[in-house]
């Protein structure tokens, strides 16, 4: 499994923040690497997803999402392709004028086919990339 973890502080309340991380089909306008999210089904504060992603090709994947409003939300794999597992979340902290701490968190095993080095380029270098594109959108 590659697993990664990073934190971020972004000029938004933690409300504000807590609902562009839960608007799972607007990913596309502000994610490179996303080109589609569908929501499959709403019980309460589970959501099931389905995305995609491109990466070297493209991933469909199903996540089940469980949103903690407003501090967050966990989420575990149901299906994809080329991933044994995708678990992770985002943990909220408000930190005082109208600030929040952000951290994202994801644990994905990926299949004996993909090279180590995607597994890298899927926790490592994304999530850079990942937490400066959501502080963005919060901050517009």
């Amino acid at each position: 499994m590659a697993g990664a973890s990073k934190s971020v502080e972004i000029n938004a309340p933690m409300e504000k923040v807590f609902s562009v991380i839960t608007d799972y089909e607007k990913y596309p306008e502000f994610l490179d690497e996303q080109s589609g999210a569908k929501v499959l089904s709403r019980n309460g504060n589970a959501v099931d997803c389905e995305f995609k992603l491109k990466v070297i090709k493209e991933i469909t994947y199903t996540l089940r999402l469980t949103e903690t409003k407003p501090t967050g939300l966990t989420w575990t794999m149901l299906k994809g392709e080329m991933m044994k597992s995708n678990d992770g979340g985002w943990k909220l902290e408000d930190v005082g004028g109208g600030k929040t701490k952000a951290t994202y968190f994801a644990d994905i095993g990926l299949g004996m086919l993909v090279p180590k080095s995607i597994a890298s380029m899927l926790v490592e270098q994304t999530l850079p990339k990942t937490l400066d594109a959501f502080k963005k959108r919060c901050e517009k």
